[in-house]
């Protein structure tokens, strides 16, 4: 365990060690619609404006010039919290009814689907598929398919009954490598007002839907609560977010390794993993760190309210408050404040949507990205007083 998040930690470290920017850039925002920008090699793709409306940009991280842009209506439709899948070859969007195939690399259209009901605004994939679930026609169960990433071919995987789809939560389905085998998992939340909660995790070897196992991850309830966010997966290792519930489960054996009850949820803050520990920006204004190994409370620190957004560096973690929409740099080795930050002079806020990586971050204020080297944070943005209860 310790060896595999050692080298997730190397291999984020050598991410950021690309070259740095040269100045500072500014690319206009959508205005209609945003997502959290997306790195492919040294290309930022993000939401923007172009002269034929709200269009889908990749820019130079260095410089800020256009690589390619795309226009589409159908972008006002993302939600800002969607995870879209990116690899080498591919992006898939998951917008509403419409799976969107493109290249990273061109912009161009490799291929889309439409169906009759919209998606999860979540998909995963694993370099061969994207998986993606659906509610079915019927209105009485949820459908996992699979898309090819070549062709666009979809299959289906699973048909799952539950109560009603319009109250169950039923998310794509998460490839994992257990060190033997492959497999999916997807979190289900099977809700029935005014009755029980079915929270559990649907886990299957691949080639084996018909053999799905269900693991109940968070006790049944009568508000509706269990695991709704994305998880972190590392090989046979996962970690989710049901309510106030932070669970490792141990996706080779079946098993819970280890739960932590936390005074508040994260409503639709995400769990983040970085070095060995995990990262949690909760409702009580704090930011929590944990280790990812035993679930050990390593420190926690007053931040902002939710949704907040947490972001890692080599050198350092950063967050945007929800509510106060500044900027937090973090010495993560000690829990210490280190900075916060808000734009110069122009009185806008923070937008919690921005990219940290390859020496800069690229910050949003609703109107323009704002592209500023870290090293000249406190030089080019306004730093603010730090609270006493953040001083150590």
């Amino acid at each position: 365990m310790r060896y595999l998040i050692v080298v997730w930690g190397l291999l984020i470290s050598l991410a950021g060690c690309s070259s740095a920017l040269q100045e500072s850039w500014v690319v206009p925002c959508s205005g209609h619609f945003e997502f959290y920008p997306l790195n492919w090699e040294q290309l930022l793709i993000l939401s923007s404006s172009c002269d034929s409306g709200p269009c889908i940009k990749a820019v130079d991280l260095r410089s800020g010039e256009e690589a390619w842009s795309l226009s589409d209506t159908l972008f006002n439709q993302v939600y800002y919290n969607f995870q879209p899948y990116l690899d080498e070859r591919y992006l898939v969007l998951p917008v509403g009814r419409e799976l969107i195939c493109l290249s990273p690399k061109t912009g161009e259209i490799l291929w889309q689907s439409r169906r009759s009901r919209p998606g999860d605004s979540h998909v995963f994939g694993d370099g061969q598929f994207v998986y993606r679930s659906y509610a079915a026609p019927t209105d009485t169960a949820f459908e996992w398919i699979r898309f090819d990433l070549d062709s666009g071919r979809d299959s289906l995987l699973l048909v799952s009954p539950v109560s009603k789809a319009s109250r169950c939560l039923m998310r794509s389905p998460v490839p994992f490598f257990d060190g033997c085998d492959s497999g999916l998992v997807s979190p289900v939340i099977d809700y029935e007002p005014r009755g029980l909660t079915e929270s559990y995790l649907l886990i299957w070897k691949r080639g084996q839907p018909a053999a799905a196992v269900r693991h109940t991850i968070y006790p049944d309830n009568e508000q509706g609560r269990g695991p709704g966010l994305p998880p972190v997966v590392a090989g046979k290792h996962s970690w989710w977010v049901a309510s106030q519930d932070v669970v490792s489960f141990d996706l080779a054996n079946e098993k819970i390794v280890w739960r932590v009850t936390l005074p508040h949820g994260l409503l639709t803050s995400r769990l983040t993993l970085h070095g060995e520990n995990l990262f949690l920006a909760c409702e009580d204004e704090k930011l929590y760190t944990i280790a990812a190994s035993t679930g050990k409370l390593q420190w926690s620190l007053p931040t902002a309210g939710t949704p907040s957004r947490v972001f890692h560096t080599p050198e350092a973690t950063y967050l945007i408050g929800g509510s106060d929409q500044v900027l937090y740099e973090i010495d993560r080795h000690k829990g210490q404040l280190l900075g916060r930050y808000t734009f110069q002079r122009t009185g806008r806020k923070l937008r919690r949507v921005a990219y940290f990586g390859h020496g800069v971050a690229v910050l949003n204020d609703g109107r323009d990205w704002q592209a500023v080297p870290l090293t000249a944070l406190p030089t080019q943005l306004r730093r603010l007083q730090v609270p006493r209860n953040n001083r150590r």
